[in-house]
């Protein structure tokens, strides 16, 4: 919970409490007075706790996931080229990497493929069925709720000969609590990613650390 968030919970309690006791106050006579108090106090009460609850309850979970973030590689493997479900550009993997090919889902039609080349500086683009390539970048999980107000993005690696997943890039997001974010939304976003980008060294494409290209 933030400094200004913590001033806001107790600023709105006071003034639920300041309520409750005027109203106390005024029907301090009657001989039902408590049964009214009481489920108002509570409330107040509980409107007061709920922001630091929610707070532990999603950074707790956070913390929990983030064991289990990062890029996480199987074994390396070799490639003439790949197919990439997520529709990175196949021509920058091509120019940066020096693969022979790449496989993409098509821009007209994601039910078939792209298939690129470069051939002699010009580029060769071939439509296909299916897929060529044996190893597949995918998401596997996208902006799914693994908790409240955590979510996952993850990208892998599969080898569809063995249908085994090689390597994979694992995502978790947060937002701020209910509080937090009434505020802090307004002037920006409240997201927290774990890995942290802006932490650490760069840490590099998950293509990059498991697919090496084999070059012409």
């Amino acid at each position: 919970m933030s400094g200004f968030g913590t001033f806001i919970v107790v600023s709105y309690t006071a003034l639920g409490l300041l309520a409750v006791g005027a109203l106390f106050f005024f029907i301090r006579k009657w001989r039902w007075r408590w049964f009214l108090v009481t489920p108002l106090f509570v409330g107040v009460i509980g409107l007061a706790v709920a922001p630091f609850v929610e707070e532990s309850v999603i950074e707790s979970r956070f913390e929990e996931v983030c064991r289990d973030a990062g890029i996480h590689v199987v074994r390396k493997v070799e490639a003439q080229g790949f197919y990439d479900t997520t529709m990175r550009s196949g021509d920058s993997y091509i120019n940066r990497l020096g693969f022979i090919f790449m496989e993409h889902p098509a821009p007209g039609d994601r039910r078939k493929i792209e298939h690129v080349e470069k051939v002699g500086g010009d580029w060769k683009r071939t439509i296909y069925e299916r897929p060529t390539a044996r190893y597949h970048l995918v998401e596997s999980q996208a902006n799914k709720a693994v908790g409240h107000k955590v979510r996952v993005q993850e990208r892998v690696v599969i080898d569809t000969q063995t249908r085994e997943v090689i390597a994979r890039d694992t995502t978790y997001k947060r937002t701020a609590n209910t509080i937090n974010q009434a505020w802090m939304g307004l002037i920006g976003s409240t997201l927290r990613l774990c890995p942290d980008p802006s932490k650490g060294p760069p840490r590099g494409d998950l293509v990059d650390q498991t697919i090496i290209p084999i070059k012409r």
